[in-house]
């Protein structure tokens, strides 16, 4: 197998298996990074919204309220953001995927592909003369 072959099925396999950690020893997932105007948080999806400031942790399901004017971004603990800017309701995932990973899914898919099919080719190639000879 050549060179080429072999980094395009590391690479696609080191993408592929990116992890996404937790706190340990926390059941919260995020805190709240920055914030402009009024950010009020609740405790689960029935609690009652209080203001926070930055540093507030969140748990699974915690919602943050984000009014008129103000903005909030949730940094997760694999250092993923969310930021929120239009007012509204917003629940706290368990778990953030980057946005560029999100978006990376798109040609890691086909690279991975693509490395494995010429991994294959270079695999399966005969480097003997042809019969005819």
């Amino acid at each position: 197998m050549k060179f080429p072959a072999i980094l395009t099925c590391v690479f696609a396999f080191a993408l592929a298996s990116f992890p996404i950690f937790a706190a340990e020893g926390d059941d919260t997932v995020a805190q709240v990074n920055e914030s402009t105007g009024s950010i009020l948080a609740s405790d689960g999806p029935e609690g009652e919204f209080l203001p926070v400031d930055i540093g507030h942790r969140f748990k699974p399901e915690d919602r943050v309220m984000v009014t008129e004017g103000a903005k909030v971004t949730v940094q997760y603990d694999n250092s993923c953001d969310r930021t929120y800017s239009e007012p509204g309701v917003y629940a706290i995932e368990s778990k953030c995927v980057p946005v560029v990973w999100a978006s990376a899914k798109r040609w890691v898919i086909p690279t991975a592909v693509v490395g494995l099919g010429i991994a294959w080719h270079e695999h399966n190639k005969s480097d003997s003369p042809p019969v005819s000879r």
